[in-house]
């Protein structure tokens, strides 16, 4: 169990969890502002990675910034994770803060891109937030079962 835990800038995953039966609350990541795509962004490097043998891990408030300012590179996700425990990341969240970057996804294939947008000022968050009849924004969730249908919104709050 981690509350709190940050890692910025290394030049590999910022985090490995190998484990079984962890617990995460609070992860806040930047990735480093002055790599190539071809020395992080095609070694598909990630902010939170859970290794593939990992059968419960659950996550909350993962969260992962990017400014790359030097070099056009794009990561395929922020966090990586078996497809079995997607649904245990609530509320994960994936962020542009400024530079000529590009993450895809949020967690594996899921959530929107975050890159610049011409037409906005800031920061640019993405989050993929759970939809359940009594949450429909994913605020509220029960750790003892994965969320059944995930979508992305701009706004878990709202």
């Amino acid at each position: 169990v981690t509350y709190g835990l940050k890692a910025e800038h290394c030049l590999t995953d910022q985090v490995q969890w190998n484990g079984d039966r962890g617990q995460a609350f609070f992860f806040q990541s930047e990735f480093p502002y002055d790599v190539t795509q071809d020395n992080f962004g095609d070694k598909g490097y990630v902010a939170y990675r859970v290794a593939k043998n990992v059968s419960n891990h659950t996550a909350y408030g993962v969260g992962v910034y990017h400014f790359f300012r030097d070099e056009e590179v794009v990561v395929d996700t922020a966090i990586a994770a078996p497809s079995h425990l997607e649904g245990f990341f609530i509320a994960p969240l994936a962020v542009f803060l400024d530079g000529k970057g590009t993450m895809k996804h949020v967690l594996n294939d899921k959530g929107a891109e975050t890159k610049k947008d011409p037409n906005k000022i800031g920061a640019i968050p993405q989050w993929i937030c759970p939809a359940t009849p009594s949450s429909p924004h994913g605020m509220i969730m029960s750790p003892a079962q994965p969320v059944s249908r995930s979508t992305a919104c701009k706004d878990c709050a709202g």
